[in-house]
């Protein structure tokens, strides 16, 4: 058991089950799975925002590349490699970050176009600063390089930008097939296509399909 000194927001597992990442208040926990027991401690934790984290997600290509989301005073998406974190306390190296000027609810890689983060927002930053783009209440998918900097940023690293949401989203989750996203908003639950496979995928003039198939409510 760790007791930490902030609520826990989030926890996301890698892929290969090597390492838990955990998000508490505005810090980030890396644990390897082979060390945990009574009394354990994470491998290092990564003091980078500056409000509560509550979207975490592990590269399902890269399983030491770890997506961090944080609040409503921070609003950036980082992308950290882990890798040098198998030595006690070493910080993971800092691949990317962007300032995207709305509370990150959630980030999702896609399962087969590598490189692709999806992430979904809720409420505009309530600090008025300089920030790529304003997405606020919407879903969008964000293109990396192998290197995991950005594709788009010739062009002023504008995301794919899926939908524009009823509400603030609270919570967003990918269907097994890896093509569909569900999202919850108050008690409002909506559905829609963002990673068509490949056969869709080549068929379309955009990189990505935003058809809402459904809602409930």
């Amino acid at each position: 058991m760790y007791r930490g000194k902030s609520d826990v927001c989030a926890l996301k597992w890698s892929l290969d089950g090597k390492y838990l990442a955990s998000g508490h208040g505005n810090c980030v926990g890396v644990w390897d799975s082979r060390k945990m027991g009574v009394g354990s401690k994470p491998l290092t934790v990564i003091k980078h925002h500056t409000s509560a984290i509550k979207a975490l997600e592990w590269s399902p290509f890269h399983s030491s590349v770890l997506a961090t989301g944080g609040g409503r005073e921070d609003t950036r998406i980082c992308l950290w490699d882990v890798k040098c974190t198998m030595k006690d306390g070493v910080q993971p190296v800092l691949r990317h970050e962007h300032v995207v000027g709305a509370q990150i609810t959630g980030l999702i890689w896609s399962r087969t176009s590598p490189g692709e983060l999806l992430s979904t927002h809720g409420f505009r930053d309530s600090i008025p600063r300089a920030s790529t783009n304003k997405i606020d209440d919407k879903i969008a998918t964000w293109k990396y390089s192998e290197q995991f900097q950005s594709v788009r940023q010739a062009e002023g690293f504008a995301p794919y930008v899926h939908a524009v949401p009823l509400e603030r989203i609270l919570s967003p989750t990918l269907s097994p097939n890896g093509q569909r996203l569900v999202v919850s908003m108050g008690e409002t639950v909506q559905f829609w296509n963002v990673f068509p496979c490949s056969k869709q995928h080549n068929k379309r003039n955009k990189p990505f399909s935003s058809s809402l198939f459904d809602v409930i409510r």
